[in-house]
């Protein structure tokens, strides 16, 4: 008889921060120009955007109250939390400004500090993430995972204008997913045209939700290799469960009536119908 082992699961256990730890990381309180500060070069674009209206009430709220929390700098001057109110103090015209400067090593670092520094506000999501991809930033398993998985059928081409359209690489992924076990196509270049087709002509909503409405396979294959746009064509009867304006419902004369002979007579095809 064989004897029985008990498998044994070593715990990792998360390093607390000591006494010690704090030494090396000393932080000074100081006053520098902005000119001598340096934006994070994998600050996703979108958390400087001057036109979002985030940040327009960011520098309304400066101009009015001042600088409330000091800008977090490494070593080096690379900003690690604070490249959007810097954005907003040079909107302002202020020419310094106070910062906290990170301890001496910290400029190796300073991607990993800025990813903990804005967890907790703005929060990373997994456009920005994709961004932060492309310029070559670490980013969470389960995000790359559906980077990689996109980038394999389009190439970079298709997540740089994913990042373009503000979407997220994961909605692409789980379509393209869909896709390929609805109809049972796998080939690439079929599968890139559905990518083109959720950038251009419809969007990767449209895809699932049409899939989800138990669209005729032929009938999405033809959309997608034709570039033809997806609308929802329901039976006049149909009514919507929540109240307002039936949105599923195409208006009068956006698209030809596609009709079939049932039981001798003319009826109309219910469901999607391309335009």
């Amino acid at each position: 008889m064989k004897k029985r082992t008990k498998k044994v699961t070593k715990k990792t256990s998360t390093k607390l921060v000591d006494a010690e730890d704090f030494k090396t990381a000393t932080m000074v309180f100081k006053t520098m120009t902005l000119n001598k500060l340096r934006f994070n070069p994998k600050n996703p674009v979108i958390r400087t955007d001057t036109t979002h209206l985030g940040f327009k009430s960011l520098v309304s709220n400066i101009r009015k109250n001042g600088l409330l929390t000091p800008i977090i700098v490494s070593s080096n001057g690379t900003v690690i939390d604070g490249n959007r109110r810097l954005t907003a103090l040079k909107i302002i015209g202020v020419k310094e400004a106070p910062v906290v400067m990170h301890n001496s090593t910290s400029n190796k670092h300073f991607d990993e500090l800025f990813v903990s520094c804005n967890e907790d506000t703005m929060q990373i999501n997994a456009c920005q993430e994709l961004e932060r991809y492309l310029n070559g930033a670490k980013v969470k398993a389960t995000t790359l995972v559906a980077i990689e998985k996109v980038r394999e059928i389009g190439g970079i081409r298709v997540l740089r204008q994913i990042v373009n359209v503000g979407k997220s690489p994961i909605t692409f992924s789980i379509a393209v997913g869909m896709i390929r076990a609805y109809t049972g196509r796998s080939d690439k270049i079929f599968l890139r045209k559905a990518l083109k087709w959720m950038l251009t002509v419809g969007s990767a909503y449209r895809l699932k939700a049409s899939i989800a409405d138990f669209i005729p396979v032929p009938r999405l294959i033809k959309a997608i290799e034709t570039g033809t746009p997806l609308v929802a064509k329901w039976h006049k009867s149909y009514k919507p469960i929540t109240r307002g304006e039936n949105l599923t419902t195409v208006p009068e004369g956006k698209t030809r009536v596609h009709t079939s002979r049932v039981n001798g007579k003319s009826e109309e095809l219910v469901g999607y119908t391309t335009i």
